[in-house]
């Protein structure tokens, strides 16, 4: 008589063959590759994109990215063109509504602004992210000098120079 499995580890056998059988992921075609880019800088969001019939999905657009590293560039610049034109957008909210004197007009006009920026922080982060760069003079190594007191004395005991590799 066969010994029979237990039921969740046939379906984590079955789970394991199906990833072994899937493919990489499809790579886009240039008409895709082109539209999704000039649906980008027009201001529709890639998850609105991918939902589109006949469209990449969104897998399968980082996917390219990864493998043509010009596409990758070009992808980014729409989405950076996309943030700044959203900004654009909020401020011009936000000037028609300090003209009106309209509390309510306001106060939704800033709302969209705070999310403007938060988007454009997520989509274009080397533009409008809170980067901070730990780097020397001139972007190179920082040097840091380490000075001991542990002895209590007002007088340095040791110093040490030495570079620390920032990426």
């Amino acid at each position: 008589m066969a010994k029979k499995k237990h039921i969740l580890t046939r379906d984590f056998e079955a789970m394991i063959e199906r990833l072994k059988n899937e493919a990489e992921p499809a790579r886009m075609s240039e008409a895709q590759k082109t539209t999704t880019l000039a649906m980008l800088r027009d201001g529709t969001t890639l998850t609105a994109i991918a939902r589109l019939s006949g469209m990449a999905s969104l897998q399968n657009v980082y996917h390219e990215c990864k493998c043509d590293p010009a596409f990758g560039e070009a992808l980014r610049e729409a989405r950076a063109l996309q943030a700044t034109s959203r900004i654009d957008r909020a401020q011009d909210m936000l000037d028609d509504a300090a003209e009106t004197n309209d509390t309510d007009r306001l106060r939704g006009a800033a709302i969209y602004t705070e999310q403007a920026i938060k988007y454009a922080e997520k989509v274009a982060p080397r533009e409008y992210g809170q980067l901070v760069k730990h780097a020397g003079a001139d972007g190179g190594a920082i040097h840091v000098t380490l000075v001991d007191y542990s002895d209590g004395s007002s007088q340095k005991q040791t110093e040490s120079t030495r570079e620390v590799e920032t990426d």
